[in-house]
Order: structure tokens, then sequence, then C-alpha cells
């Protein structure tokens, strides 16, 4: 006898219950590989956020010591401004106004989010997280650019034209004594505009650390955040 309308119903039922399952199964799968791609992203990122930390600790700790050092523009300017000659009390300044530490972050994790469209993955509040965190470390690396490098660039030029070289070269010893005065002249016109250029660099200095002590404290709220949360140490 032939097979009945009912028998073919509940055979296609069959068939689209499995195509249906298997759907699911897949897409189920296929959530999971996305969920820990995206909790291997935030784990990469904890990582990062550690470095970083590590890096506004050393930056901070480094700049303090500039600024004790350039704490002593007062007295040695008066210093110079009665004997030009007497200028032992340069070496520190100019050994702590030669450079800036400038930050590179570690931010290779975000460049992948981004490159690679990993946002996606990552749920809402950890996505707002980063981005917000990026926004952070760019405003801060355009504030080095100009704020910091411009004030160190000036100290360098007046440096250069200010220093004796007889003197300049022995400067980076270890037992240095200023046996020849580290002023090339008594230019009092360059002098007042290099102290000018040392304040604004200590200002900058300053700017950059409480900068950084912001930074410093964001990471550390995020990583409490990402370990609480995801439990990686």
């Amino acid at each position: 006898p032939g097979q009945g309308w009912k028998h073919y119903l509940f055979e296609f039922l069959m068939l689209f219950l499995a195509v249906f399952c298997g759907f699911l199964a897949k897409n189920f799968r296929e959530h999971q590989v996305e969920e820990e791609r995206g909790k291997q992203y935030i784990q990469s990122f904890y990582g990062d956020l550690h470095y970083n930390l590590a890096t506004f600790s050393r930056i901070i700790d480094a700049n303090k010591q500039k600024i004790d050092a350039l704490n002593n523009l007062d007295a040695c300017y008066d210093s110079l401004s009665k004997n030009w000659k007497n200028s032992s009390c340069l070496a520190a300044l100019i050994k702590n106004s030669s450079f800036f530490w400038n930050v590179e972050f570690s931010n290779g994790t975000i460049d992948q989010l981004k490159n690679a469209g990993g946002f996606r993955l990552l749920k809402r509040d950890d996505r707002d997280s980063i981005i917000s965190y990026d926004e952070k470390t760019r405003r801060y690396k355009d504030a080095e650019l100009t704020m910091v490098q411009p004030s160190q660039d000036n100290v360098r030029n007046n440096t250069r034209k200010l220093v004796n070289f007889k003197a300049n070269k022995f400067i980076d010893s270890a037992n240095y004594v200023a046996e020849i005065p580290l002023l090339f002249s008594d230019n009092k016109d360059l002098l007042n505009e290099f102290f000018n250029d040392l304040l604004r660099y200590k200002r900058a200095i300053n700017f950059q650390s409480n900068l950084l002590i912001n930074l410093k404290e964001k990471t550390s709220r995020l990583i409490e955040y990402f370990n609480t949360k995801y439990h990686f140490d």
C-alpha cells in the first residue's frame, strides 16, 4: 500500500529538525570559538596593561629625580648671575634636562582588535573599557608630542649655544669637577633664555608625570577589573 501524507510529513519534519539542530549546533560551536577568541584578546590586553603599568612607574620615578635636580634653578641662576664662571651647579641641571623618557605603549592587542575587527568578539563593557583606554593613551601621546618634546628641543638648542665644549665633554663622568667653566661666555641674555627654557621644561616634565600618574591609576583599575572578571592571576 502507498505511504500516506502523514508519513511524508513526518519525514519532512524529521529532516527539518535534523537540519535545524545541525544549524543550532554549528552556531553554538561558532559562538564558543568566538567567545574563546574574545577571551584570548582580553588576556593579551591584560598582559599589555601590566607592561604599561611598569613603564609608567619607571618614568614617574625617573621624572621625580629630574624635578628634584631642577628645583635648584633659582639658586643656580643667582649664583651664575654673580659670577658666570662659578658654573658647577649647571652640571646637574644639564644632565637632568638632556632628554626625557617618551612612553612606548604596548598596544599590539589594540592594533589587532582594530585591524582584525576583533572588537565584535568582546562583551560591551570590555570593549568600551579598551576603547576608552586607547583614547586616553592617544591623548597622552599628543600631549607628549606637542608639549614635552618642543620643551626638550628648546633646552637642547640653547645648551649647545651656552656650554663650553672643553667642559661639556666631561660632564657625564661620575666624578665631574668643573675645573673649566661650563658656560662658554657671560652672555646674560642667552643665560636668561636658557633658564626660562629650563623652567618650561620642568613644568612639562611635571605635566608628563601627572598624565602618567592618571594613566597608571586607570591601568591599575583595568587590571583589577579584568582579573576579577576572568581570573587571569
